[in-house]
């Protein structure tokens, strides 16, 4: 059922098989600023009454198709709903289709009966109104969302903590983990509140938040913590959803058991954790922008470090990314430079050096004990290692031969220098993860930096 239109259609109608697939065009009037939220809309309209099987965006078109009524065999009828979006101009139209020829082609598709057809007509006429009334009123609902988190050696709790938006406990390790290849230590749950157009879309709302914890929860154990697994949605209900979290839970004493496996002084950490906490929620704009850059460097660096199949140098250069992004930029001289070959030079040069800075930001986040014995190590790290790795991919570690650890029987030249290189990336680690909890809560005590007595 189509109308004349005085609108160009969009690229898309010329794959929908008119004739052989049932295209309809709608009139609607969804507002510019809520198009986002009326395609949230979409989605959520249709996973009531099929699964997805993809959607596009290009060339000012969006486009979906799922699967509905599907039989015993998984087979469905593929249904269609497609616009053009512009940022700045309101939908005016809304094309939708059912069958299975063209763009709906779709493997575990099946052709539709005709009553089939007339009724997936009317529901995608409804879905198309209701997700309108519901974008243009900026309707959100509210769920309460958990995830697993794993991680290397990542600080666990051995009680149900409470922060301000969340809860967080520890899991035990997930039963299929031999198969995975990971995850065999225990996990950490996390609960969340966030808003969408259904339990699903809430799930994918609420991703910067939960990046937020995971980068804060790599830093406070100085360790890699990555998302794993969604572990339920619900309508909000936070007392009933915290009670299901830590029924999920890991014992009390078997949780306190793994604390003495983490990298940090759990116990020390534990104590820190809310007024941390409370600070890095506070940050705003380009202050907390700058945090989460090197929160993010930081928790890279970490990865790569735990990896043996990494040279060391990319940890080293993530380190410093780290903290470079909460340095500050070094000072330029207003004068003019001038070359007795090439005369005056455009570029002016610096009145301090960027590992001056580094050293002044590191004196002022650790203890004093701790900076006097790690500052020949930042120093050599920073040029024998982070500028000789990005300026040349040539460094002490000698990238071109075969990593095979530092303590390597087959490499003579690199076995007698192995132990003494294996001391750069953990000192640096430890003055990196250190300083990031200083520039969150400058108030808050210093924790202890690693640094190996070479021998």
């Amino acid at each position: 059922m189509i109308h004349p239109s005085p609108q160009p259609r969009p690229q898309f109608v010329s794959n929908l098989r008119i004739g052989t697939n049932l295209v309809q065009l709608q009139s609607v009037n969804v507002q510019a600023s809520k198009k986002l939220l009326f395609a949230r809309h979409v989605f959520a309209q249709l996973r009531q009454i099929g699964v997805f099987k993809r959607s596009g965006w290009g060339g000012g078109e969006f486009t979906i198709v799922f699967l509905a009524e599907q039989n015993q065999d998984g087979k469905g009828v593929p249904v269609f709903v497609g616009w053009t979006m512009n940022q700045q101009d309101n939908i005016s139209q809304v094309w939708s289709a059912v069958g299975s020829g063209g763009l709906l082609a779709e493997s575990g598709a099946r052709e539709p009966s005709r009553d089939e057809i007339e009724r997936l007509r009317h529901v995608l006429i409804q879905i198309v109104l209701k997700s309108q009334e519901n974008a243009n009123s900026n309707a959100r609902f509210r769920f309460d969302v958990a995830f697993r988190l794993d991680g290397d050696q990542p600080l666990y709790l051995s009680r149900p903590f409470d922060l301000p938006d969340s809860c967080v406990v520890t899991l035990p390790r997930e039963a299929d983990c031999e198969k995975k290849r990971w995850g065999y230590n225990p996990g950490i749950g996390v609960l969340l509140t966030s808003d969408g157009a259904d339990e699903e879309d809430a799930r994918i709302a609420a991703s910067p938040a939960l990046n937020d914890f995971v980068l804060f929860w790599s830093v406070l154990s100085c360790s890699f913590v990555r998302n794993t697994s969604h572990l339920f949605g619900v309508p909000t209900n936070w007392s009933a959803s915290r009670r299901r979290l830590i029924k999920m839970r890991l014992p009390d004493r078997q949780a306190k058991q793994f604390q003495v496996y983490s990298k940090i002084d759990s116990k020390r950490e534990i104590r820190g954790i809310r007024p941390l906490w409370r600070e890095f929620s506070e940050r705003r704009g380009l202050d907390r922008q700058k945090l989460l850059g090197a929160m993010a460097a930081f928790r890279a660096g970490v990865q790569l470090s735990n990896r043996t199949y990494f040279p060391p140098s990319l940890p080293v250069v993530a380190f410093f990314a780290s903290l470079e992004a909460l340095s500050h930029q070094p000072r330029s001289c207003s004068g003019t430079l001038e070359c007795d070959i090439c005369g005056q030079l455009s570029f002016r040069h610096n009145l301090e050096g960027r590992v001056t800075l580094l050293l002044q930001l590191l004196e002022r986040s650790l203890r004093k004990a701790d900076f006097r014995r790690v500052k020949p190590h930042i120093k050599k790290s920073y040029e024998s290692y982070r500028s000789s790795y990005v300026h040349s991919a040539r460094t002490p570690f000698r990238e071109h031969q075969p990593w095979a650890g530092v303590f390597n029987l087959h490499d003579p030249v690199g076995f007698w220098k192995g132990q003494h290189e294996s001391f750069i990336v953990g000192p640096l680690e430890n003055a990196t993860g250190a300083a990031i909890l200083h520039d969150i809560f400058p108030r808050s005590s210093r924790r202890k930096v690693w640094v190996p007595v070479e021998g």
